[in-house]
C-alpha cells in the first residue's frame, strides 16, 4: 500500500490558466486604472489577493528594494518580498500617508472588514478583467509569477521564500539560508517581455 503514497502533499489543480506575456503587456498599457496596478502588483510579487490588500505603506522600503508582508502560513507571514524594478513606479504612485498601499474603505462595523474588502475587490476586479477581454482569477497571478520564475531558472528556495511556501525538501528548509540579495537576484529573472 505504501508504494502508492507520496510525501509531496496534494496535487495542484491543473486548470489554472497563466497570464501570457501579451496580456501582461496589455495590463501595463492600462497602468493607473482601477484594479490594474493591483493586478500587476500580484503578478510581480506572487502575493495572494488579501496579502496585496493588506500590504502597509510602512512595510515598504524602496531604498532597500524590499517590502514585508504575507499571511496564511508560518512560512508566509511577515516575509521579505523583493521589489521588482518594473513594479517600483507603481508602488511609488500608491505610497501615501494611508495605512495600506492600496487603500479601500474597510467597514470596521463588519466582523471581517478585510474579508469584506476582498469580496468587493474580487467582484470589481472580475468585471474589469472581463471588460479587458481577460478571463483569469486573481490566484492565477500567483501561479503565473511562480511559473515564470521557475521557467527562468530562479533558485527554487528563493521562489519558496518569496511566495511564502515552506520548502518541501527538509535539507533545503533546514540548512539553506538566503540573503536579501539572493532574493533580489531571483526576482530580477522575472520577465514578461515588457
Amino acid at each position: 500500500y505504501s508504494a502508492n503514497l507520496t510525501t509531496d502533499g496534494i496535487e495542484p489543480k491543473k486548470d489554472r490558466v497563466l497570464f501570457t506575456d501579451e496580456e501582461v503587456k496589455m495590463l501595463h498599457q492600462h497602468e493607473g486604472e482601477a484594479y490594474i496596478d493591483e493586478t500587476l502588483f500580484m503578478l510581480y510579487t506572487g502575493c495572494r489577493i488579501l496579502e496585496m490588500l493588506l500590504i502597509r505603506c510602512e512595510d515598504i522600503d524602496l531604498e532597500k528594494g524590499i517590502m514585508r508582508g504575507g499571511i496564511k502560513t508560518a512560512a508566509g507571514r511577515n516575509r521579505i518580498i523583493p521589489i521588482h524594478p518594473t513594479l517600483e513606479p507603481i508602488i511609488r504612485r500608491h505610497l501615501s500617508d494611508s495605512e495600506h498601499l492600496f487603500e479601500y474603505e474597510r467597514n470596521m462595523d463588519n466582523k471581517d472588514p478585510d474579508g469584506c474588502v476582498k469580496s468587493h475587490f474580487m467582484k470589481a476586479w472580475t468585471k474589469k478583467m472581463k471588460a479587458l477581454g481577460l478571463n483569469h482569477t486573481t490566484h492565477e497571478c500567483r501561479h503565473t509569477f511562480r511559473s515564470k520564475l521557475d521557467s527562468a531558472d530562479a533558485n527554487k528556495v528563493c521562489i519558496d521564500l518569496i511566495v511564502g511556501h515552506k520548502s518541501r525538501d527538509v535539507g533545503e528548509r533546514v540548512y539553506t539560508h538566503k540573503t536579501i540579495e539572493e532574493l533580489k537576484t531571483a526576482i530580477s529573472k522575472l520577465s514578461y517581455g515588457v
